[in-house]
Formats: structure tokens, sequence, C-alpha cells
């Protein structure tokens, strides 16, 4: 029987404009119009939905511009809906409850692609898209199929990393063409040429991202670049946030402080009533004790 996530005992979610907004713009008070936050969203590059409890996908369709997509540690059971998101090139779908690869072949611009953790038992390299240069299988039962490394380095002529572990013995694509001593006339290309009718035809077929070294170290510069600006916009939302909480603690503190006050004046005064009619009676005793003693000097 299969056992349930922990989080599951949560509401599953339903990705959302909302949820989009609140994960990943920053807008003044005075922007955030439905237009504003329209307008915003089509602009996002980076999308982060991790750790939500979703379960579906979808609502994708104001995210035409996302080049990455993370999804991790999520309640997702099937992926689809993502065929809108023509330019995503990097998509982390781990730690969900995937059983099966399937609506991935639309992303043609794809280049990473991690699926680790997940319940996928079978597998059909076919799904995949043809431009994938690291894709993480690990922590699914299909990677102990008996030939799936092969497999899949086979149906993928782009993958340079395959479950942490790089593909050796793979030509880069030009290269055994110029040993072999291959020129512009060669009939390589004339096959190539009429393979293809148009140039359009021929951007359409090819994947952006292709195997060539030059396109890999393009990749990895891109994902590293967008890395570092994720890690200084958490800094930032880091230091607003610790802000945020020391205000509030100083509010506490100023609070604590007043109410202590508050308590040892009332104190004061509760013990200054109490001591007023001893006070009195002391008074009183030494004037009787004056009066008798002049009424005394007196007599005599």
């Amino acid at each position: 029987m299969e056992e349930d996530s922990p989080c599951e005992s949560k509401t599953l979610v339903y990705i959302s404009i909302s949820l989009i907004a609140k994960r990943n713009l920053q807008l003044p008070a005075d922007k955030q119009t439905p237009e504003a936050i329209t307008e915003a969203m089509a602009k996002l590059m980076t999308v982060r939905l991790d750790r939500e409890n979703i379960d579906t996908l979808g609502n994708f369709e104001c995210l035409g511009n996302v080049y990455s997509l993370y999804l991790q540690q999520n309640q997702i059971k099937k992926i689809e809906n993502l065929e809108l998101l023509h330019n995503l090139r990097f998509l982390t779908l781990a730690a969900n409850r995937i059983q099966k690869v399937e609506n991935l072949r639309p992303l043609q611009k794809l280049g990473f692609l991690d699926l680790s953790n997940n319940q996928i038992e079978q597998l059909d390299p076919g799904e995949f898209p043809g431009s994938l240069i690291i894709l993480n299988m690990t922590d699914n039962d299909c990677t102990k199929l008996e030939g799936y490394r092969e497999r899949m380095i086979e149906a993928l002529p782009a993958l340079r990393q395959l479950d942490g572990n790089s593909v050796q013995g793979r030509e880069e694509p030009y290269e055994a063409g110029e040993e072999e001593g291959d020129t512009g006339d060669s009939e390589s290309e004339e096959d190539t040429e009429e393979q293809y009718d148009t140039e359009i035809e021929k951007e359409d077929s090819l994947p952006e991202i292709s195997a060539s070294l030059e396109k890999v170290k393009e990749f990895f510069v891109e994902i590293h670049k967008e890395m570092i600006c994720r890690s200084q916009q958490r800094r930032k939302e880091a230091e607003t946030d610790h802000k945020s909480r020391m205000n509030e603690l100083e509010e506490i503190r100023n609070q604590i402080t007043q109410r202590r006050y508050e308590a040892v004046r009332m104190k004061k005064d509760c013990s200054y009533q109490e001591g007023e009619p001893n006070v009195g009676s002391s008074e009183g005793g030494t004037k009787g004790n004056e009066d008798q003693g002049t009424a005394a000097e007196t007599l005599d």
C-alpha cells in the first residue's frame, strides 16, 4: 500500500494567479492592480512554486516568457499543461509523486530536467525532449531497469550528464566531420538541405539548445547568472524579513516594558493608599500628646 507523504494532511493546492504573484512578485502597494500584476507576470523569467503542496499543474497562460520553473517538493502526480511554456529551459519536478514521464516533448528548448525522487517505474525515452543536456532521474525505480542508461543516452543526442554522471565517448557535432576531411560541398550537407525544405522548417525541427560544446557552455553560464540573481533576491527578501521581525520584536519588548512599568506604578499606588491611615493615626497620636502636654503646663 502506497504511503502518503506527511504533507498530504495539508490542503492540496492548485496553481493560481495569486499564488504565482505571492511567491514571485514584489510590487509596490500602489501598483498591485490586476493589470499591473498581469504585466509583471508576463515578464517573469524565473518562477518558484516549490513546497506549496501543489497537486495539479496548470494556469501557465500568463507565463509565456518563463525560463526556469521550480516545482520540487510538492504533491504533483501528473506532468501536464507545460506546453505553453515555449521558452522553458530549466525545470525541476523533484520530490513529487509522478509515476509517468509524459507531455514533455513540446518543450524543445528544455536543457535541464530534474525528476529525481518520484515514483516512475517504467520509462519511454521518446517522451523526453531531444534538447536535454542534463537529466536527473535518481531515486526512481526505472533507473534499475536493464539497459536504462544506454537507452537514455541513445535517445537524447544532446545529453551530457545523466543522473549526476557525465556521458562519456560522445563526439561533439562537426568535429568528427572535420577530422574526416568533410568540406562545405560534402554529401552530408546536400542531404541536410534536401531534408529541410525551408529555413523555417529547419529552425522549427532543430532544438535551440544543440549538442555543441559552445552551446553547453552558454547554457551553464546562463544558469549560473540566474542562480546569482536568485541568490541576491533571496538575500534581499531575507534582509526585509529580518528587519520586519526585529521591528516586531522591538514592539513586543516595548509592550512588555510598558506593562511592567504599569504594574510597578499600580503596586506603589496601592502601597501608598494602604499606608495613609497609619500615617494619619501617627500624626493624630503625636498631636494628642502635644495637646496633653500643653494642658498639663497650664494646670501647673
